[in-house]
């Protein structure tokens, strides 16, 4: 490792001065050696003893005038300048190292552009996975090197593995630096950003388009994973297409969209709705926040279940002050979902009903309530209490505002019958979840959890997740990709963005949808009878949908659905889908949904035969 380091830092010039110092050292004993033995007669081992050693002077000899020069020279030459540079080329190479100062010449690492709060994350999934136990990790940031290194070794506790981190103080918008920290010869990189970054979005996307002049001539394609804050970066990816020219497989994360993918889809903490239950699912989002959007994202993708149709839905309230502002902004962003939906504002006896515009039809599962108050309010907790008697609904609350205090405040004081029946209440936490934990190890508070800070991320590298989305795509490349590419890489690398998220939104959908229909084993053993894989595929078609209007798709009118002579040029050039339609409306098209239901244990695992025992997946 030492020497290791050693030549990195030379190789980037660290030891110019020393080198330098060097040969002017030997330059002046080769000019002494040769005046002493073309006019002296002197041997090179009497120069050099002189040059070296101020005591051989002592010694008797002629010439005493030349041998006092020589030895000076060399005393200041050797015994003082070179020794005392050596020394501090070596301390500034320290210090330099400790500050990140420098980069060195990598290959096969992993690059992580930046030390937002995912750092920590990010590093404990790497140590974790053997497949990238040798491979050096460089962190390119703009956050004080010195407080960093000592902050990853305290939460790593892994001497071994910290000594493979290497750190380089640097923007990532400077393409030099950039330049830098060799990418192109990366075996993958994050792009994370930093904590306080203004315009942490823009700056990213800075870095991406950065990233692809670099790795241009790449011949295999690098992964590249870039995280965003806001769903409109999401959105404006969306109506991007593939990054197929470029040295990088890109894929785009809203890290909120992700804590909510997590909760949702890799626990058991969302109740299910199974055939033949005549229940409704209900979720109450406390706090209209970035956060409390992501978990109605991911649970307008996820909860579609066998019993639902237009007229027994899934219902997203969400509680917050002035929020008709916030309804009104959440609708435009979306007014393509809208369009499709019922929705209603309520104030107290204020209520009013927005309803699917006729043109389309009725046919979407999911409804949105946009509530004035919070869970403080009297009428508000009236409502919940009312909600959770209710026979005909399953509730669940999300508590997600900004403030972690004000959090933890509505989540220890909630109606009482909502901890009697130990409705499941999920609990943002930023900062530090120990109130919360601790109060879910008693009796009255056992249906908390949190979700935030301290919370592992089996999947932090998103390599599964892409996984499964790459197989997802590879089916439906092989069915009708004209022609289907040769790889699951190469299909997904020649996928647009928009594309790449439906195919990862079916992915983490499954569990869902299985547990959905009494499925707690699924693989080649065992077979799902057609009234099954019936019931997922509609499920899925119903996912799709919600997925294809979230990432900004829109519907056309019925009239306008019977003529598919344009489909693709609709769908390519004005974003429109006719897909976008009641499952029974598209006979032709079902097959597409069936050939996914019927390769879900390739989908989650990648084996064909294999038998999956879903109560190991699911996280309890």
């Amino acid at each position: 490792m030492l020497k290791r380091r050693f030549d990195k830092m030379l190789s980037e010039g660290q030891g110019r001065q020393l080198v330098w110092l060097i040969l002017v050292t030997l330059s002046v004993f080769v000019l002494y050696f040769l005046i002493a033995r073309m006019m002296m007669g002197m041997t090179w081992q009497e120069v050099l003893g002189l040059y070296m050693d101020p005591g051989n002077f002592n010694k008797p000899g002629e010439h005493d005038g030349f041998r006092v020069m020589v030895v000076l020279t060399g005393v200041v030459l050797f015994s003082a300048l070179l020794i005392s540079v050596f020394t501090n080329v070596f301390d500034n190479i320290s210090e330099s190292y400790q500050r990140g100062e420098h980069c060195y010449r990598l290959k096969n690492h992993i690059l992580i552009i930046g030390s937002s709060d995912f750092l920590m994350d990010l590093l404990l999934a790497i140590k974790d996975n053997q497949q990238y136990a040798k491979n050096d990790i460089l962190i390119a940031t703009t956050s004080n090197v010195v407080d960093l290194r000592l902050e990853v070794e305290v939460t790593m506790a892994d001497k071994s593995f910290c000594n493979r981190i290497l750190y380089y103080h640097s923007s990532r918008t400077s393409y030099k630096k950039l330049v830098e920290t060799c990418p192109d010869k990366a075996s993958m990189i994050y792009i994370i950003g930093e904590n306080d970054d203004l315009s942490h979005d823009a700056i990213s996307l800075s870095c991406l388009r950065h990233l692809e002049k670099i790795c241009a001539n790449v011949t295999t394609p690098i992964l590249c994973y870039m995280l965003v804050e806001m769903h409109s970066t999401l959105d404006m990816f969306h109506y991007l297409g593939s990054n197929s020219s470029s040295g990088l497989c890109v894929e785009i994360i809203n890290r909120n969209d992700y804590i909510a993918e997590i909760f949702l889809a890799g626990t058991d903490f969302l109740p299910v709705m199974k055939a033949g239950n005549e229940q409704h699912l209900h979720i109450i989002i406390d706090g209209n926040t970035s956060m409390g959007r992501a978990f109605a994202s991911v649970a307008t993708q996820i909860c579609h279940f066998p019993n639902f149709d237009h007229r027994r839905r899934t219902v997203i309230s969400f509680l917050h002050k002035d929020i008709k502002g916030k309804m009104c902004d959440y609708v435009a962003n979306h007014q393509n979902l809208f369009d499709l939906c019922h929705y209603r504002y309520i104030d107290g006896d204020v209520r009013e009903e927005y309803h699917p515009q006729s043109q389309y039809g009725d046919f979407m599962d999911v409804e949105y309530e946009f509530i004035e108050g919070s869970l403080a309010m009297p009428a508000i907790r009236s409502m919940v209490e009312k909600s959770v008697r209710d026979e005909n609904e399953e509730t669940i609350i999300i508590i997600s505002h900004d403030d972690d205090t004000v959090n933890i405040s509505t989540a220890l004081h909630l109606p009482p019958v909502v901890y009697e029946r130990k409705i499941h209440v999920a609990v943002w936490q930023k900062e530090y979840p120990q109130i919360i934990t601790e109060a879910a190890t008693t009796k009255k508070f056992s249906n908390l959890y949190y979700f935030g800070s301290g919370m592992r991320y089996d999947d932090a590298m998103f390599l599964s997740r892409s996984a499964m989305g790459k197989r997802v795509n590879r089916l439906y490349d092989q069915e009708y990709g004209n022609p289907p590419a040769e790889t699951e890489d190469a299909a997904w690398m020649r996928l647009s963005y928009a594309h790449k998220a439906s195919s990862i939104a079916c992915a983490y959908s499954i569990l869902t949808k299985l547990r959905s229909i009494g499925c707690e084993q699924v693989g080649a053993d065992v077979a799902l009878s057609e009234a099954q894989l019936e019931a997922l595929s509609e499920m899925e078609h119903r996912r799709w949908m919600a997925t294809m209007l979230m990432i900004g798709y829109s519907a056309v009118s019925r009239t306008a659905r019977k003529d598919r002579s344009r489909f693709k040029q609709l769908k390519e050039e004005k974003f429109l889908h006719l897909d976008i339609a009641p499952y029974e409306e598209l006979s032709g098209e079902q097959e597409k949904d069936m050939i996914l239901m019927k390769n879900i244990p390739y989908i989650l695992t990648g084996e064909k035969d294999r038998i999956l025992n879903l109560s190991n997946i699911i996280a309890t």
